[in-house]
């Protein structure tokens, strides 16, 4: 039997380039795991998803974190070495969301050395929200690098520094 392989324009626009398909269906998963952890609160629900044309970035948000904007098309996906999904996008861009709806929250928010991601070392504002990205993506498990020996079997994040 003949193998079909998919051709080269379909995967590109299957990782590459962002649909309002996909767009939708990826804020219905990242917005559910948010919901599940605890991180949806009151206003985020008026948030407004934009899709844009081209970016370098992969996404962001308005200045009074409002609203999010993704670029159908990221020079940042072509160039980086390991891009970021889409749901990495969103769950980031959220994050920023929950935090300018709710930063009481995150008052007092930690800076010790260890990060999620070089991108997090950026600023505190980057720092939270690819926190809160790695927190949503792994369900509350810690990075096995932060685990100490005696704590392996708890893989949950403390998540003491969040105001419930």
């Amino acid at each position: 039997m003949k193998t079909v392989k998919e051709p080269v324009w379909n995967r590109i626009m299957r990782n590459f380039i962002v649909t309002m398909s996909r767009l939708r269906a990826a804020i219905r998963k990242v917005e559910k795991e948010m919901q599940r952890m605890g991180l949806w609160v009151s206003g985020m629900e008026d948030t407004q998803v934009y899709l844009t044309p081209v970016h370098i970035w992969y996404g962001w948000v308005t200045t009074k974190g409002k609203d999010i904007f993704i670029p159908r098309l990221s020079l940042s996906t072509w160039i980086e070495r390991e891009p970021w999904t889409l749901e990495d996008v969103l769950r980031h861009e959220y994050a920023h969301i929950l935090a300018a709806h709710a930063p009481e929250k995150f008052h007092g928010w930690p800076r010790g050395r260890d990060r999620v991601s070089k991108y997090a070392l950026t600023d505190k504002a980057e720092d939270l929200a690819e926190t809160v990205k790695y927190f949503v993506k792994h369900r509350g498990k810690l990075p096995k690098r932060w685990r100490k020996k005696e704590d392996r079997k708890s893989t949950r994040l403390n998540s003491s520094h969040v105001s419930q």
